[in-house]
């Protein structure tokens, strides 16, 4: 009996969300081309009970050789006691303390929620359905898009059009006591895995921390960005030997271009290809075609322009040097191969007449698609140059930023459609300095953008903490208002303002603090403690104020050179918080200035978050593995995004007031 695909495919439209009813049609389509069949649970079926007895009655018509991807698209939330647990309470089995904090998805019924009867369906509970789906086949695949935490609960850029997949935090009357009443009913029979199904891929839209969003597309339907990104992705690598982490860089490159803050990533055995059990292959095939050698992999597989690959024969292993053939570096990307320039190891220098296979040994930064216009002499040639920008392809959603002429001046205007440089020849001998200095201000607004999508890529070098951040605007002295972290917050230039940092958990922790403004200028705010500020256990930092004298002056907030005063603008405080001292503070030093840094460490000697400020503030590479001897430093990233308005007039007479 051949296997089945089998799909459930839940939307729930609670609180107004438009983008899940799209989000179902769009992912069933695409299954339904890869053969799935499908089952929806939409609408008003979409009920908490009614979600459980789709995903059981799934879960009945299983064999072990099925494939089994269970889909949600709409809110999530967190629930919590109203006090926590402290001493004797909220215990559970054999005295250990029970959770007074949940995860939940968000059922089209959770309006009928009461003391007794909570009606989101708890990660607990999840949970339990993935373990008993996982006992009848080990291919399945969750995917969820919606977020469960997110710091932020709206994108400053895009106003009315972008709407975060989250509903505030919730309080349940002892969630606790409501968890073991389930228990005890028998709905949650034996136990779930402590870190994660091992057998279940599980595919989010965002981390923890964030927000997912929806938005509305250019075609003016609503979408949520991570399936509309999923689905392009998943349908590009059709075909060919792709893992689900791979698939979720090209997922994260397209849903980045309007949410920098929100990682897609995958958990659980994401080596896997989609929907399948077997692993992707960790290296390419390299051929001749000709003269010219050929990689089997392009951008859909993850490989970006000036990545370093070694060549080995097929009867080697990666890391044998003595049968290492060449070293391949990647001259240009396309959707699905790569040309390469080869440097032969030695006086052979030829590639067997079958091929032979690419390790990836140093990846570059990934390279930002821009449109600029044909026939500006040089400009072309500087964007080839440049190693955060690269051409729009075919395969490119949309750009980071377009560059236009009219008459002498030369503007950028980014995805958003906000001009953030305008340069203007005085003759025809400046249009080549002109054009430098628009591509110097792009790939700015390319670094910019790759700190904010800088997250802790590995689970073992994520820090917990409990770090507070207060964040308000001084007036005469004082603390006034405070801007809240949800993206509601705004800020006009003139202002003054205090960052205050609270370390209310038990270990030592270090901060570097940076703003990143709309056209991607970062700004180190804490020069004075170049390795970070300190934070010891139960200490405060403010930044703003004057210890000696203990005054409050404020930090100035002051508007982007070259950026039109029209309307309010986007702008991001992004906190890098390390378990140790680090020097990363150079990432501030603007790219025309002209000492720009790297770390100044060999590459051997640094932290995987070391080498991920070099490569994004030098543009260069950085190798695939830290080695044993590189120092182990564990961080996490914090965004606040707020609004940043003009507080006066400039020439063009346009202006926008505090109130607007």
């Amino acid at each position: 009996m051949a296997p089945d695909l089998r799909a459930l495919l839940i939307s729930s439209s609670y609180n107004g969300l438009l983008g899940p009813a799209n989000d179902i049609k769009l992912m069933g389509s695409v299954l339904g081309r890869k053969g799935f069949k499908l089952t929806e649970c939409s609408g008003h079926n979409a009920t908490r009970d009614g979600i459980k007895s789709a995903w059981s009655k799934l879960i009945e018509k299983c064999s072990d050789q099925d494939a089994v991807v269970i889909y949600y698209s709409g809110h999530g939330g967190l629930v919590q006691s109203p006090v926590r647990p402290t001493g004797g309470s909220e215990q559970g089995v054999n005295g250990e303390k029970a959770p007074w904090r949940y995860q939940f998805i968000v059922p089209i019924d959770y309006d009928k929620t009461t003391k007794k009867d909570f009606r989101g369906l708890l990660d607990v509970e999840l949970s339990h359905l993935l373990r008993d789906t996982t006992q009848k086949t080990k291919n399945v695949t969750v995917i969820l898009d919606c977020c469960h935490s997110g710091r932020m609960s709206r994108e400053p850029g895009l106003g009315r059009k972008a709407v975060p997949r989250y509903i505030s935090e919730q309080e349940h009357q002892r969630i606790g006591e409501y968890v073991e009443g389930l228990r005890e009913k028998g709905q949650l029979l034996g136990e779930t895995f402590l870190e994660g199904n091992p057998h279940a891929v599980r595919i989010v839209a965002c981390n923890t921390s964030e927000s997912a969003f929806e938005y509305e597309t250019p075609s003016g339907s609503w979408s949520g960005a991570f399936t509309e990104a999923l689905a392009r992705a998943l349908e590009e690598s059709d075909g060919q030997e792709v893992s689900w982490s791979t698939t979720l860089l090209r997922v994260g490159q397209l849903v980045n271009v309007h949410f920098p803050q929100q990682h897609p990533h995958a958990e659980g055995p994401h080596a896997r290809m989609p929907f399948t059990l077997e692993d992707a292959s960790r290296s390419f095939l390299l051929n001749m075609e000709g003269d010219v050698a050929i990689l089997s992999a392009g951008r859909v597989g993850g490989v970006r322009e000036n990545n370093v690959y070694a060549i080995y024969p097929f009867t080697s292993g990666a890391g044998n040097s003595r049968s290492k053939i060449a070293t391949a570096f990647v001259t240009k990307v396309g959707g699905f191969k790569s040309r390469v320039h080869l440097e032969f190891e030695a006086e052979e220098k030829s590639i067997p007449a079958d091929g032979a296979k690419a390790v990836l040994e140093q990846e570059a930064l990934y390279e930002w698609p821009i449109e600029f216009p044909a026939g500006l002499d040089g400009l072309q040639r500087l964007v080839d140059e440049s190693e955060y920008l690269r051409p729009r392809n075919a395969d490119d959603k949309e750009p980071l930023a377009v560059i236009r002429k009219s008459g002498q001046t030369v503007h950028v205007v980014n995805s958003k459609g906000i001009p953030i440089s305008a340069r203007t020849a005085d003759g025809p001998d400046s249009l080549s300095r002109v054009l430098n200095d628009i591509i110097i201000d792009t790939e700015e607004l390319a670094r910019g953008q790759h700190l904010l999508r800088l997250e802790c890529e590995s689970p073992e070098e994520r820090l917990p903490h409990k770090i507070k951040i207060e964040f308000g605007v001084v007036v005469k002295q004082k603390r006034e208002r405070i801007i809240p972290q949800d993206g509601t917050g705004y800020l006009a230039d003139g202002e003054r303002v205090y960052i205050d940092l609270r370390n209310e958990g038990d270990n030592t922790v270090y901060i570097s603090l940076f703003d990143v403004n709309v056209a991607g200028e970062i700004s180190y705010l804490s020069p004075s403690s170049p390795m970070g500020i300190g934070l010891e256990s139960r200490r405060s930092y403010t930044l703003g104020a004057l210890d000696l004298d203990r005054s409050l002056p404020g930090m100035p907030v002051t508007w982007p050179d070259q950026v039109p005063r029209r309307n309010e603008v986007d702008e991001r405080l992004v906190a890098v918080v390390t378990s140790s001292p680090v020097n990363i503070g150079y990432l501030g030093n603007p790219r025309k200035g002209p000492n720009l840094r790297s770390s100044g460490k060999a590459p051997g000697n640094q932290s995987n978050l070391e080498q991920l400020i070099d490569t994004v503030s030098t543009g260069g590479r950085r190798t695939i593995k830290a080695t044993e001897k590189s120092p182990s430093i564990r961080y996490d990233i914090i965004q606040i995004p707020f609004a940043l308005r003009t507080s006066h007039a400039n020439s063009d007479g346009l202006y926008v007031g505090e109130g607007a």
